[in-house]
């Protein structure tokens, strides 16, 4: 359910195209590989397509670190409209919250959250479809992405306090590449820095065109977050809220600006209830944290199960195993 609006602008795999190319690979092997039909740079891509694309040149050239070294040189600009409108904000934490706003315009199925509390900055990332899986070069892309244009404000020497990833290292390198402390199996992607970054100015700043396009986009973006039906909208929410807050029926439907008598009832007009969309969300997403090195009362906790029992009676009720067994099973097909 959550990833019939996964796609992403297509003129961003513009710079990743090149690269490839500069190590050695074949760009249009690699496409089609991964299933990346190129028409241009136009129109979109399936998310599914773009994260296949950076597993797969990970792969194909030997290279680990493809995600995160090809982060560093991409244009901003090839992000679309989005990018081309934050590379000219006042200040950083202007660009960041325009980003922010207006990233459904950018790749769907997907959350970027700039969170400040006590002095501390959190800006975070993940691809909200648990099926599209394994994802570690995107998230080291886009977080290395979203480091480069902090660093056009806060200089090149900048380095965030913390890096987060929700995937496990690859290997027993993987953390020296990032010039900062990592933690894995995160509950989310995230640059974790000082808020007063946030004041800094941008080199490219143009405070009059930022803000006229500023309005455009974040119209755009949610009109296009409006445009899901109602199970997905639902499907995003709780899935935004695993690994940080409780899921209930009453806080999504406020999200969604119903009560929850309303929701219930435009639910059952679509054919399902809540019940049922939470349960297909926590399946999914217990099968990706599982097959990631998470552990079982991890999983449960991260997505609200009263203890690491009530999710393995669940998981065996509908998958047929328990979560240990599942698991097994999976390695040795």
């Amino acid at each position: 359910m959550p990833g019939r609006d996964a796609s992403i602008v297509a003129s961003v795999l513009r710079d990743p195209l090149a690269r490839v190319a500069e190590l050695g690979g074949d760009p249009a092997a690699l496409c089609a590989r991964a299933g990346v039909a190129l028409h241009g740079e136009a129109g979109a891509l399936p998310l599914a397509a773009f994260v296949a694309f950076f597993q797969e040149a990970a792969r194909m050239l030997g290279a680990p670190g493809f995600g995160w070294s090809t982060g560093a040189v991409l244009d901003i600009a090839t992000l679309g409209p989005a990018g081309q409108t934050i590379a000219r904000a006042p200040r950083l934490g202007a660009g960041l919250r325009l980003f922010c706003d207006s990233f459904a315009a950018v790749q769907g199925a997907s959350e970027l959250e700039l969170e400040v509390a006590e002095g501390r900055a959190q800006l975070r990332y993940r691809i909200l479809d648990p099926a599209i899986w394994p994802r570690d070069q995107d998230a080291e892309l886009t977080l290395s992405v979203l480091e480069a244009y902090i660093r056009r404000a806060a200089g090149p020497a900048w380095r965030p306090d913390e890096i987060w990833f929700e995937h496990a290292p690859r290997d027993a390198g993987a953390a020296r590449r990032f010039d900062a402390p990592v933690r894995f199996l995160a509950p989310v992607n995230a640059l974790v820095f000082a808020e007063r970054v946030l004041d800094r100015p941008l080199p490219e700043a143009e405070a009059e065109a930022f803000r006229a396009a500023a309005r455009t986009l974040a119209a755009a973006a949610h009109a296009h977050r409006q445009g899901l039906d109602l199970p997905r909208r639902v499907a995003r929410e709780i899935l935004r809220s695993f690994g940080f807050a409780p899921v209930s029926q009453a806080e999504v439907a406020r999200r969604l600006g119903l009560s929850r008598r309303s929701l219930r009832r435009h639910l059952e007009d679509c054919g399902t209830q809540f019940s049922e969309i939470l349960a297909d969300c926590r399946d999914q997403a217990a099968m990706r944290l599982l097959g990631s090195g998470c552990g079982i009362e991890e999983t449960a906790l991260r997505l609200g199960y009263a203890d690491a029992a009530a999710f393995s009676r669940a998981f065996r009720a509908r998958q047929g195993l328990p979560p240990g067994r599942w698991l097994l099973a999976q390695r040795r097909g």
